[in-house]
């Protein structure tokens, strides 16, 4: 029987330790032991060992050992039952999990009486929901206070929350350190988050939805619209944060009855009684009556619950979402309109900037307030600030869309191209897939990956630097006649030799087919990086489909830098199995399969601005450089390269050069 004890209290005098112990037994078993721990325990630490056989060991250690093959699963514990946008987070993201191949057994835990039809993602919860597996990560999506219920002795565990103001309630930085890290859907949050103290691993997985539940929709008829007004729309709890009062007045105060708009509004208080439905009416009969004037605008409110299926009609039928809340811990309403290709007029302050973009959304500004207004919620504090947004604002960005509906169109075609591809389900389940893994103690093979050509010179230089911070090596040499493929095999390449045909992007597009890793990593033969900024790439890749590094391009002697190309970002790292290849003769660009657009231009990549390539290659003489960036723009135009400068060519020494005075990987080699 295996014997494990979770640490439940240390005496900093004499290191005892309370301990609960266990073998293979249920949990109301287990029993309390004292144990001595090393003087190296500290409470700080507290959560993170176990007493194990006898000894000591790291929990990181016993779940790696643990997680051998039929133990490689998650336990997902969230609202997964109830209609919140949390609950709608959560659901999509076991679904992403489960559809990435992870095992999974979820746990509901409700805070509300009402259920609803969630419709295909829902019946992959409610099938996962009865499941009993074994299972080394315990994954708890609920804020914070929460996290200590569901805790796991045994288990690797992750927290998961969003927030909505610039700190964290104090109660919930030490619930934070509980757990081994935390997991939350923007970089505002992870921000707050460190700012208020959380020291485990932040990590960020935004949110996700399902991109076959948003084609070939069908609207939602309202009764009593007339389809050639311009309609604006909302969904959400009427409550203080989500500032329904603010987007009344900036309503009633931009048109009349006479202006072909309307006002949609889908919203609930704490339920759907009748009582909490007349509170409501009540409410916006008092705001249009100081606001609207004599003839104010119409307004329609959907006060019943309505299915999954309504609710993304709904999105359909109206022609720009607006909420100008006071913060938004995602914004899953905003998101889902993204989705369908509307516009969004929203605040530009908290989680929602993951994805509303200045690019493709309306953002209004806003200054910061104090939180009020929402005393059932203990964990909102006078201390705290969230944004009070303007009114003005919001009231001009929906006159420009009702007197121009084709601008909003095109913004609501651009939000929906960078949603599909940053926050769907497939994306976001294998980046959470990709964590994983690293805490399974898979790791991550990344792949090596360069085209050469008689480089000798520079491989013999850069290898010995780089090579033993891959996992694989492939190289594709074009026929070279000196020692290149004498050091590649050294240094364990695998090597395809095939014709040189003037087409950098064939080779490069080579060297990804005959690649084995999780990620490519592709670097010239005359580049170079220092191994700490290559391993800083490699975390990133836990959270990352592309990755864009900035190149430094030395000249002459070595010791100068072209300051005119700077950064001359460098889009070659990129995880394999997705479909990206590289197009162009020269100046190769990444593109994805089935995308008419190139990576970046489908904001796929992330920057890495301190992990900077070196690049060697014009460190030659000035003949040399000339003839390189002349065969370049012949082999682009389909002719073919020179072997030597012309005899009539006056090659005219470069200006832009300046001095190179920090340290560099291959410093005093070149």
């Amino acid at each position: 029987m295996r014997r494990f004890a979770h640490l439940k209290q240390i005496d900093p005098n004499t290191y005892q330790v309370r301990a609960i112990v266990s073998g293979q037994k249920p949990p109301q078993y287990s029993r309390e032991k004292v144990v001595e721990a090393p003087p190296s325990i500290d409470n700080a630490r507290l959560f993170q060992l176990y007493y194990h056989y006898g000894k000591w060991i790291e929990r990181k250690e016993f779940v790696h050992e643990k997680a051998d093959g039929k133990f490689h699963a998650v336990r997902w514990v969230g609202p997964l039952l109830d209609g919140s946008g949390y609950a709608s987070a959560s659901r999509n993201c076991v679904a992403a999990l489960n559809e990435a191949g992870v095992q999974i057994q979820a746990k509901a835990v409700s805070f509300e009486a009402a259920r609803a039809d969630y419709g295909r993602t829902g019946e992959i919860v409610d099938a996962l929901l009865g499941r009993r597996i074994s299972y080394t990560v315990n994954i708890v999506h609920m804020t914070p206070e929460n996290f200590r219920h569901h805790w796991e002795p045994n288990c690797y565990n992750i927290g998961a929350f969003c927030w909505e103001t610039d700190v964290l309630p104090r109660e919930w930085v030490p619930e934070c350190n509980r757990m081994d890290e935390i997991w939350v859907p923007c970089r505002w949050t992870a921000d707050v988050c460190i700012r208020s103290g959380v020291t485990v691993p932040v990590r960020v997985f935004g949110y996700c939805l399902p991109v076959e539940d948003y084609a070939d929709v069908k609207p939602y008829r309202v009764p009593g619209v007339d389809p050639s007004w311009y309609k604006f729309y909302s969904i959400f709890q009427w409550t203080e944060r989500k500032n329904p009062q603010g987007l009344l007045r900036a309503y009633f105060t931009a048109f009349t009855e006479d202006d072909p708009v309307i006002l949609i509004l889908k919203t609930y208080r704490s339920n759907y009684s009748k009582g909490e439905q007349e509170a409501i009416r009540a409410e916006v009969r008092k705001i249009r009556q100081e606001v609207g004037g004599e003839r104010p605008p119409k307004i329609i409110l959907l006060l019943e619950m309505m299915t999954h299926a309504e609710i993304l009609g709904l999105h359909r039928f109206g022609d720009c979402f607006v909420l100008p809340h006071r913060s938004e811990g995602w914004g899953m309403p905003h998101m889902e309109a993204c989705m369908m290709g509307k516009p969004v007029i929203t605040t530009a302050y908290g989680a929602n900037l993951e994805f509303t973009l200045p690019e493709h959304s309306y953002l209004i500004g806003s200054h910061q307030i104090p939180v009020s207004g929402m005393p059932w919620i203990p964990w909102y504090k006078n201390h705290m600030t969230w944004a009070e947004p303007s009114v003005d604002e919001c009231r001009e960005f929906m006159r420009r869309l009702a007197s121009n509906p084709s601008e909003g169109k095109e913004k609501g075609r651009r939000a929906q191209e960078f949603v599909l591809r940053k926050f769907s389900r497939e994306t976001v389940g294998r980046a959470m897939r990709r964590r994983l893994e690293c805490i399974w103690g898979r790791q991550v093979k990344v792949t090596l990956g360069m085209i050469v050509r008689n480089d000798e010179r520079f491989l013999s230089m850069t290898l010995p630097l780089i090579r033993d911070c891959f996992d694989e090596f492939v190289a594709v040499d074009a026929e070279s006649s000196d020692r290149t493929r004498e050091i590649l095999k050294a240094y364990g390449a695998k090597v395809i030799v095939r014709p040189w045909n003037n087409n950098y992007s064939d080779a490069r597009n080579e060297v990804i087919r005959n690649a084995t890793g999780d990620w490519m990593f592709m670097l010239d033969s005359d580049e170079a990086m220092f191994p700490e900024d290559i391993e800083k790439v490699r975390k990133l890749m836990e959270q990352a489909i592309c990755i864009r590094l900035p190149r430094i391009e030395f000249v002459t002697d070595g010791a100068h830098v072209d300051e005119t190309v700077y950064p001359d970002w460098q889009g070659r790292v990129f995880a394999l199995g997705n479909g990206f290849h590289f197009r162009n003769r020269v100046h190769e660009i990444l593109y994805k399969d089935s995308d008419g657009k190139s990576a970046w231009e489908m904001g796929y990549f992330t920057d890495a601005p301190d992990c900077p390539i070196y690049h060697y290659g014009q460190c030659r003489s000035r003949e040399e450089v000339w003839l390189k960036h002349h065969n370049y723009r012949l082999i682009q135009n389909g002719l073919p390269p020179l072997d030597a400068v012309p005899p009539n060519v006056e090659i005219k020494p470069c200006e832009d050069l300046k001095p190179f005075t920090g340290d560099h990987p291959l410093k005093g080699m070149i």
